[in-house]
C-alpha cells in the first residue's frame, strides 16, 4: 500500500477503514458498494503493506440519494429535511454523507474506480462479476422525487461537495482515458 491517511472523521462508522485479501487493500467509502466489494472479494479487516490499494467513489449526488434512501425518506418533507441536515452538518457528520474528499487522496491508491463504471472498473481488481447492486435502482418514483428535491438545493450541494465533485471527475476522466 502506497500510503494511507488515517483521518479523523467525526462519526466514522467504517469509512476510511481498510480491508485486505493480501493482494489488495480496499479503503471503504460508504455508499460506494463497500459491502458488495468486501463480501464478494472475501476481504478481512486489516492492512497488508505489500498489497496494492484501491477504492471506489460515486457521483456525490447519487451517493446522497443512496443515503437518503437508506434513511427511509420516502416523501418530499422528510427528504427535504434530510437534505437540509446534510447541508447543515452532514446529518450530524454521518459517514454515509460525509465528503470522501476529506479522507481519500487520489495519489494514495493504485486504483480508484467509480460506481458509474463499476463493472468495467471492478475488472481491474478481480474477475468476479456482480449482477445487481441496489433495490433503489428499481424505485423510479422515489428516484424522481429525490431528483426534484435535490434540484432545489443544487447550488448549495455543489458548494458543500465541491471537492468530492472535483475528485470524482478526475477519477472519471482518468478511467475514460485508460
Amino acid at each position: 500500500m502506497r500510503q494511507w491517511h488515517q483521518t479523523n472523521i467525526p462519526n466514522p462508522g467504517y469509512a476510511n477503514t481498510v480491508y485486505t485479501n493480501n493482494e489488495w487493500n480496499y479503503v471503504v467509502v460508504p455508499k460506494c458498494a463497500s459491502s458488495i466489494i468486501i463480501d464478494s472479494m472475501n476481504l478481512q479487516p486489516g492492512i497488508d503493506r505489500s498489497a496494492k490499494s484501491f477504492t471506489f467513489l460515486r457521483n456525490p449526488i447519487e451517493r446522497l440519494k443512496s443515503y437518503i434512501f437508506q434513511t427511509k425518506c420516502f416523501d418530499i418533507d422528510s427528504t427535504n429535511k434530510k437534505i437540509e441536515n446534510v447541508l447543515h452538518n452532514y446529518d450530524n457528520n454521518d459517514a454515509h454523507c460525509y465528503p470522501y474528499s476529506k479522507y481519500i487522496i487520489k495519489d494514495d491508491f493504485d486504483f480508484i474506480g467509480t460506481l458509474e463504471r463499476f463493472n468495467d472498473d471492478f475488472k481491474n481488481i478481480t474477475n468476479i462479476t456482480i449482477q445487481k447492486m441496489s433495490d433503489r435502482d428499481e424505485a423510479t418514483e422515489i428516484n424522481d422525487m429525490y431528483d426534484q428535491c435535490l434540484n432545489n438545493y443544487l447550488v448549495d450541494l455543489d458548494n458543500v461537495y465541491a471537492d468530492d465533485f472535483k475528485l470524482f471527475n478526475e477519477v472519471q476522466n482518468d478511467s475514460a482515458n485508460n
